[in-house]
This record gives structure tokens, sequence and C-alpha cells, in this order.
């Protein structure tokens, strides 16, 4: 029978709980939990995913369940403690990210990176409500009026026009395609578009 001093056994014992204590620090993590109200859209055949930043990968990576069927999707992550980083949701799998909500001009836009929403360091376990395209905290969204026609008008009198002509672009225009023209039909060189936006 071999019998350990009580130096020894104490320092074992130390060693033992130094290291347990630095494997639990290393591993802490956090159940958190996004909850995103689609109350205003028609939801995508493909779903509501949350994606962007260096970790929620892009649009149909990460798909959100509705189970109960009240327009809330969700989804849960276990994130390490102190994580923070940039999302954003989408309302389908669009690879040219066109159906990601628009945050421009909104207090929960980073304008500097993409209009994302930015998730503040995780220390707890933590449950994320809001409204796809605002800024709500709760998980109410604010009422949406009526589609209203929007008329555009660029002044190109001092411009080259190019053979393929003017257009517009953007994401709630047309997803950034590029692809809607804009005519000048009294050959004033100012050129106009009237889109039906939400």
């Amino acid at each position: 029978m071999i019998k350990l001093n009580s130096t020894f056994r104490g320092g074992l014992l130390a060693s033992a709980f130094s290291a347990l204590f630095a494997v639990g620090a290393w591993a802490q993590t956090h159940q958190v939990t996004f909850n995103v109200n689609m109350a205003n859209e028609t939801v995508a055949a493909t779903g509501v995913f949350i994606a962007g930043g260096t970790y929620f990968g892009v649009p149909g990576d990460n798909l959100m369940t509705d189970p109960d069927g009240d327009g809330i999707f969700s989804i849960t992550f276990e994130l390490e403690d102190g994580f923070s980083g940039h999302y954003a949701f989408t309302n389908g799998a669009c690879g040219d990210w066109g159906c990601k909500e628009n945050l421009a001009n909104t207090s929960c836009g980073d304008a500097a990176n993409y209009n994302d929403r930015f998730l503040p360091p995780v220390t707890s376990d933590t449950v994320i409500s809001t409204c796809f395209g605002q800024c709500s905290t709760d998980g109410t969204c604010e009422a949406v009026g009526a589609p209203a026609d929007v008329t555009f008008q660029v002044d190109m009198t001092f411009e080259t026009v190019a053979a393929s002509g003017v257009f517009i672009s953007g994401g709630p225009v047309d997803g950034w395609c590029g692809c809607t023209a804009m005519t000048d039909d009294d050959g004033d060189g100012i050129y106009t578009v009237t889109l039906t936006l939400a």
C-alpha cells in the first residue's frame, strides 16, 4: 500500500481543483435565443433565417422555426461567454442578400457594417425579441401602412448618359440587381421612375 503525505495530497487536490476551474472557465457558454416577429411580412417559401457577421453565416445556413404558427420565428445558439458580433434576419435563403431586412437609418442598424444588428458581449443566458426590419426590443411590430407610389428623379444634364441608360437600384427597390430603368420621355435630361413601395 502506498501512502501519500498530506503536503503531496494537498498539492494534488489543489492541482485538480485548478484544472477543473480552468476547464470550467474555458468552456463557459450561454444559451442565446433570437425571436423575430414576421407580422408585417409575407414569409418566403424557404423560410426565415439569421445570418451575417463572422459567426451566423449566409442566408440559408441558420433556419428559424415557428412551431406554434404565431408568426414569431426563433432559433437558439450556445455561445461562448463574451461572444459578440453582427447579425441580421432574412426573409428567405437569398444568395445575394436581397431578402435581408432593411435597417438603414435606424437605431439598431450599424451603418458601418451593412446596417446589421449587433449582439453585445454575452455574459448570461439571453433572449432577444424584435420585429423584422424594425428596432423593437419586446417583439412587437409597428403597423405598416398601405403601399405607396414613390417617384424618383435624377438630373443627368451634366452627365454623359451610358448607352444602356440610367437605372435606380437598392435593397427595397430591386435587391441591388441594378435592373430598374429610369426614363426621360420629354428629353429634358431628367430621368424618372415611379415605384410602388411598402
